[in-house]
This record gives C-alpha cells, structure tokens and sequence, in this order.
C-alpha cells in the first residue's frame, strides 16, 4: 500500500504543548499514530495495543512514557482495564 498523498493533520495546541516539554521522538511518533487513528475511525477514542505501534519502532516502554507525557499536557487521558490495552481519550484543545 502506499502512502502517497496520505498525510496527519497535526493540532498546533500539540505541537505547542510537546515543543514545551522537548517531546523525544518516540513521544511524536506515538502522537501521530493517535491522531491518524482518531481521523481513520471518526472517534477520540483510540485502542493503542503495542503491536499497532511496533512498525513505527516504538517499543512498549517508548509508549508509556509517551502517553505520561500526553496526559500531563492535558492532550489525552487515559482509560486503563488491568493488563489490557488503554484506551486513549485524545483531547483537542480550541
């Protein structure tokens, strides 16, 4: 499949918000898989098990520290069930 012509709308607010916090690359890259899911399903809420983030290098350490450091900018929150996937909740700010 390719990916030309596809692209992610990326909120400014979050740019803002990872720019103040110096955001690692792994902190990004798990930014934009959320954000391309949320406009793939139509829904704020995303199911963000580690094998979705596995082809963009992010191992399951990588996404936790990730959504700490979403969730403290106020861009997500979180919905955890035990040892299961969280549920992201992702925020846009206006």
């Amino acid at each position: 499949m390719s990916s030309r012509g596809k692209f992610i709308k990326f909120p400014v607010e979050w740019a803002i918000q990872l720019a103040y916090v110096e955001a690692d690359g792994g902190t990004y890259r798990v930014a934009l898989h959320l954000l391309q899911e949320v406009w793939r399903s139509g829904s704020n809420r995303v199911k963000l098990a580690n094998g979705a983030l596995k082809k963009q290098n992010v191992s399951r350490w990588t996404k936790y520290r990730a959504l700490a450091v979403l969730g403290s900018r106020g861009l997500i929150s979180t919905d955890r069930d035990g040892r299961r996937a969280p549920i992201i909740i992702v925020k846009f700010n206006d």
